[in-house]
């Protein structure tokens, strides 16, 4: 007999029970067959305290887990704030160069740069200096620059000339 077809059997049985002694099951089987229903329900019962045992392990896994995860990513915040101050130091490193050589020839560095950092060096530059810069340049490779440093979102980048760069 499943535990769901013998609940209402108990039900009936534990009702009768309670309100008229003589009315109560008496029958052998049946008294066995409740016994039966009383061990699954507390083996179920059983089972079940151990699934919560278990969630709770789990859960309590995955809160240190989670607060691993959040010291860790302190850690990188930090990591990354030093190597941010060191790509700094270098930018304007590369900044102070550029100012002290010629306009065609910083355009030349420029022109080799990625666009992240032509655009960090460029923002650093005096005016002066990169409109001379930009002069000095490929007047496509100035135009697509100078969109990505007001912020635009040009298209491709062009190509570089052999011919620039060379002296």
């Amino acid at each position: 007999m499943t535990l769901t077809r013998a609940l209402p059997f108990l039900g009936l049985f534990l009702s009768l029970c309670a309100f008229s002694a003589e009315k109560c099951i008496t029958s052998e089987k049946a008294i066995e067959d409740i016994r039966k229903i009383r061990v699954e329900l507390e083996n179920k019962s059983k089972a079940l305290d151990e699934k919560e045992k278990e969630l709770q392990a789990q859960e309590t896994a995955l809160k240190d887990q989670i607060l691993k995860l959040e010291n860790l990513k302190k850690e990188l915040t930090k990591l990354e704030g030093v190597n941010g101050e060191k790509q700094e130091e270098k930018v304007a490193k590369l900044v102070e160069t550029l100012e002290k050589m010629s306009p065609k020839k910083a355009a030349g560095v420029i022109e080799g740069l990625g666009d992240s950092l032509a655009i960090m060096t460029m923002t650093r530059l005096s005016s002066d200096k990169l409109a001379k810069v930009l002069n000095s340049m490929d007047a496509e490779l100035s135009a697509y620059l100078s969109e990505l440093l007001a912020g635009g979102k040009p298209g491709k980048r062009p190509q570089r000339h052999k011919d620039r760069g060379q002296s």
